[in-house]
């Protein structure tokens, strides 16, 4: 009776474990898709049809190239026709939702144990379009630097050409047009 009140209440614990984990999947801010050997598409979190526009219903089974084209194929690395892919990797890549407009994602490919894969993606539009602000900023700020330097350099000399001519024009005895020159 105590061992089987003990198997009951782990039966409850992994229902609550797998409501839990159901709960993170649909909640989280990335979207969360996966794929069977066959590169097809198996799940599809809310986060990722957020993110691309399409629905579970239109992706569903669908290749994984119908969404991200030769993500697959990325260089040094392809499931082999029976899945047999073992390795992780990392990229960023410009993707076009459904409607048109282009994001910047980085996604990240996992191999699941039983076959297939996870695929984990964020837009990364805002930050990738504040990093290309800095580097716009630290430019102009390199730039200004520049000009001051050569402002310095270019006003040293006028300064001393200025003194002398301050010199000879009180030295000189020159009239009317030449002493205005």
């Amino acid at each position: 009776v105590i061992v089987e009140k003990e198997h009951e209440e782990k039966k409850i614990d992994f229902r609550k474990l797998e409501a839990i984990n159901k709960y993170i999947v649909e909640n989280i801010n990335s979207g969360i898709l996966t794929i069977d050997t066959n590169a097809r598409i198996t799940s599809f979190n809310q986060a990722a049809q957020r993110i691309t526009g399409y629905n579970l219903g239109e992706v569903y089974d669908q290749a994984i190239n119908m969404i991200f084209p030769d993500l697959m194929k990325t260089e040094g690395y392809s499931i082999s026709s029976h899945g047999e892919e073992s390795s992780y990797f990392r990229i960023d890549k410009l993707f076009k939702k459904k409607d048109g407009k282009k994001l910047f994602l980085g996604l990240a490919v996992s191999p699941m144990k039983d076959g297939g894969h996870i695929v984990i993606f964020q837009d990364l539009t805002r930050i990738r379009n504040m990093e290309e602000q800095l580097r716009r900023v630290d430019r102009l700020r390199a730039l200004g630097e520049l000009v001051a330097g050569m402002s310095h350099e270019v006003r040293n000399p006028l300064a001393s050409i200025s003194g002398s001519v301050q010199v000879l024009k009180d030295s000189l005895m020159l009239d009317g047009d030449n002493k205005r020159l």
